[in-house]
């Protein structure tokens, strides 16, 4: 059964995410709690609750509480709330005990437990820390801020040839979900994963990881966190692995504060297209094209760590005939009232459904039209390029 935990018990909601980070942080988000405030109308400590609509105001979209509302539809665990952090509740019955000098039990209630990709409540303090890769000589094949399918890539991924993932810094556990430990569940998009909470405050997650049931309550610099491995929405063995910051309610770019890596490669910018309602339009140098309206501009852009992997820009600026129309830094996702964003844009005015950059509010003038695209890499390398088109407006 193991020992009595500290605190109180929650039933938060629980989420299927479909295997990226962004559709987590908008669980983690809504079931965060600010560190050491507690919601008016909380249960009395020692209190059980089951439901998420048993808590003031959380199971009707009331956000004024403290903590922020669930999705509906989404599936409970139970969790204990803790000043320092959210903690799985560790003697519920059924519980299989992490092996590996861990003393918490996680375990299943029957078949009411559900897996939660828990968070985070973090001070982002960059300078002054130490932080190191979470594997020996890994490589980088994608990079945050990419578009995936429909949302933002919200880590970085890589792969290694040595298998084993070590915390990028010393750090507690603060919560985890591994199918040998929830067998009766089923993998969410993150797969296996752990949760650590570092000394400074922020918190670092490792996703895909082998199952495994062994665990540690504190991770030293060369301890074993997990196995790379293939579980969850994956489609190929990696580790993706990001870092968030709840109070400016974001995920930030690991790459701001790991060691350096080389990149001497600027990235390519390709084909620029107008998307019009029936196809996309390769807008060429020189070019001459009837708009009947201002259509959406949509640019081609990818870059490399120096193999075959294509990878997202670090910064993208676009100009039209002098003035600029878009500038993003793709450094931080931020989860506002409007979903998850990157400088206040959605994915969807940010990203084309084919992964385009996109400008999506351009004004052309009648007759020559000029368009400047800057991109880097997050090593500065910088590509520039510039198209001079003749429009024929006839906007109705």
């Amino acid at each position: 059964m193991g020992r009595e935990p500290e605190g109180r018990h929650l039933a938060w909601p629980g989420t299927r995410g479909r295997g990226n980070i962004g559709e987590h942080l908008v669980e983690l988000y809504r079931t965060m709690l600010p560190e050491g405030i507690v919601p008016r109308g909380f249960p009395a400590p020692g209190g059980r609750i089951y439901a998420a609509d048993d808590l003031p105001g959380l199971g009707h979209g009331s956000a004024g509480e403290g903590y922020l509302p669930p999705c509906r539809g989404r599936r409970d665990i139970l969790l204990r709330y803790r000043a320092r952090g959210i903690l799985p509740d560790p003697r519920e019955e059924g519980g299989r005990a992490g092996q590996g000098g861990g003393q918490m039990k996680r375990g299943i209630s029957g078949m009411k437990e559900r897996a939660l990709f828990i968070g985070c409540i973090l001070t982002l303090a960059l300078l002054g820390a130490s932080f190191r890769w979470p594997v020996d000589q890994g490589k980088i094949t994608s990079v945050f801020g990419e578009a995936r399918a429909d949302h933002f890539h919200d880590g970085v991924d890589m792969v290694c040839a040595d298998l084993k993932v070590y915390p990028i810094a010393e750090g507690e556990l603060a919560y985890l979900w591994d199918k040998a430990l929830f067998p009766l569940d089923h993998y969410s998009g993150g797969g296996n994963y752990r949760v650590l909470r570092h000394e400074d405050g922020r918190y670092s997650l490792y996703l895909h990881l082998e199952d495994s049931g062994s665990y540690k309550d504190a991770y030293g610099e060369r301890d074993v966190v997990g196995i790379i491995g293939n579980t969850g929405r994956s489609y190929g063995r990696h580790l993706h692995f990001t870092v968030m910051d709840p109070v400016s309610r974001s995920s930030v770019d690991p790459m701001s504060f790991m060691p350096g890596f080389e990149d001497t490669a600027p990235p390519r910018i390709a084909e620029v297209y107008l998307r019009l309602p029936e196809k996309y339009h390769v807008l060429g140098n020189n070019s001459n094209i009837r708009l009947t309206r201002h259509h959406p501009l949509l640019v081609s852009i990818s870059d490399s760590m120096g193999g075959r992997e294509s990878v997202g820009v670090h910064y993208l600026a676009v100009e039209l005939n002098g003035k600029k129309v878009l500038e993003i830094n793709f450094s931080e996702i931020n989860f506002s009232k409007n979903g998850l964003t990157i400088s206040g844009k959605k994915f969807q005015d940010l990203f084309d459904e084919k992964g385009y950059y996109r400008v999506g509010d351009p004004v052309y003038a009648q007759g020559s039209n000029t368009v400047k695209i800057v991109a880097r890499d997050f090593r500065g390398n910088e590509a520039v390029k510039d198209i001079t088109f003749n429009a024929k407006l006839e906007i109705q």
